[in-house]
């Protein structure tokens, strides 16, 4: 199936699965896709594209407000849209624990409203999980994440319900397991965990 690299939101044609190749495509073109994450399918967009991250709340049925979980493969491709951080904090960041862990990191004035929305802090993940680090390795920039579901529902979690979900959003293939469970988000300078 082709794509229409070109309009700004999601495609509309029929929807099938999506290798790497093409999701890093699209993204790159500030299309939206749906990927797994560790836990979940989640909605993914290039945190370049402010109209991605729009058409991502209207799917959901979310207030832009509410900021997104920016996903990076290395602190220093958010370093513009963050506050400096010390040594430590950076090591906490980018360390595998035994679960997905989010930081809300303080937000500089470069942070784009959109990304971080009424909150004085952007919430980051630097992922573990293989396929996503593949895609951002590709994409090369910080994508937005977050579940892939209409705002109070349970979010999609097997490649079946997120095709039938949201039928015009490319699906990327992935052939692994899911913990169903959302990451822990911490905030990075009181180190105490708000989900």
């Amino acid at each position: 199936m082709a794509y229409n690299l070109s309009a700004p939101n999601a495609n509309t044609q029929s929807m099938q699965t999506i290798n790497l190749n093409t999701a890093s495509d699209l993204l790159r073109a500030g299309k939206v896709i749906i990927h797994a994450t560790e836990g979940v399918y989640g909605f993914c967009a290039s945190a370049n594209f402010p109209a991605a991250s729009e058409k991502i709340c209207e799917m959901k049925g979310r207030n832009l407000s509410k900021g997104f979980i920016v996903i990076t493969a290395d602190i220093e491709w958010v370093s513009d849209w963050i506050m400096p951080l010390n040594p430590s904090e950076i090591t906490k960041i980018e360390s595998r624990g035994s679960r997905p862990c989010t930081y809300l990191l303080p937000r500089s004035s470069n942070c784009p409203l959109y990304l971080c929305g009424d909150h004085d802090t952007l919430a980051v993940r630097v992922p573990h999980h293989k396929q996503m680090l593949s895609l951002l390795n590709k994409v090369g920039t910080p994508l937005v994440s977050t579940s892939a579901n209409k705002q109070g529902q349970a979010a999609c979690n097997n490649e079946e319900s997120a095709l039938s979900t949201f039928p015009t959003i490319p699906v990327m293939e992935f052939d692994g397991k899911l913990s169903g469970d959302s990451s822990d988000i911490v905030d990075i300078k009181s180190l105490r965990k708000i989900r």
